[in-house]
């Protein structure tokens, strides 16, 4: 007897569970289908989710959470089908190492995330593999230190950040000369006002690398604007 009644309560709590769900499809405007997924009473979107491209072909996948947020490892496709970026969520922001790709299956850019927010060294590249960048952040701002390459390999620029504060930076040529120098001195570091001022050495150069120009300017962070003072 207790077998039955334990058999009637898991039918019946197994038909409620399916009873809160259902599956919703919406369409784009021509009638082709844009998603499709499970729906809870409170309008959340739960369990597998696809998403689909005008032209029918897979632009997403993943789960929802029971709060209706993004979890677990979701991949998104071009239009073409192939594989656009893959990485985790956990509700709702992304986490762990996060993949970008160019159309033709190659690694554009690979880094992480932490609590939704860009954390440690990212890379990116070129279509043909080469290395384009490596840029590092904390907390979602860029932080440390930024190279930049060429195609050819060659660096392209350089520059160092402070919580997001760009404090130095060197433009080079093709040919591995300096095209532009920028260093900034004398900010109030303290400071987050709109009339925060800085000072900057700005340096340029012409192409056979002979100097272009060298001042020393100040700016506020309201405005922009910049006055030469020598």
């Amino acid at each position: 007897m207790r077998k039955i009644i334990l058999l009637i309560v898991l039918a019946s709590l197994s038909f409620n569970a399916h009873a809160q769900s259902k599956e919703i499809k919406e369409y784009y405007k021509s009638g082709k289908l844009k998603s499709v997924g499970l729906q809870d009473d409170n309008g959340n979107k739960k369990g597998e989710w696809r998403f689909f491209h005008v032209n029918g072909n897979l632009e997403s996948l993943g789960y929802m959470n029971e709060n209706g947020e993004q979890t677990g490892e979701w991949n998104y496709y071009f239009e073409d089908g192939t594989i656009d970026m893959r990485g985790q969520f956990l509700e709702g922001k992304q986490i762990g190492t996060w993949k970008l790709f160019h159309r033709n299956g190659n690694l554009q850019t690979i880094g992480e995330f932490k609590d939704g927010e860009q954390s440690g060294e990212f890379k990116r590249y070129y279509e043909n593999g080469n290395l384009e960048a490596i840029d590092n952040y904390r907390s979602g701002r860029s932080d440390g230190l930024s190279r930049h390459y060429f195609e050819n390999g060659k660096l392209s620029m350089i520059a160092n950040y402070t919580d997001g504060r760009q404090m130095s930076y060197s433009r080079f040529n093709e040919n591995g000369g300096f095209d532009f120098i920028r260093n900034l001195c004398d900010n109030d570091q303290s400071s987050e006002s709109e009339n925060q001022k800085y000072k900057a050495i700005w340096i340029s150069f012409y192409e056979n690398g002979n100097l272009s120009y060298s001042g020393t300017y100040v700016g506020e962070k309201k405005n922009r604007k910049m006055e030469i003072l020598s």
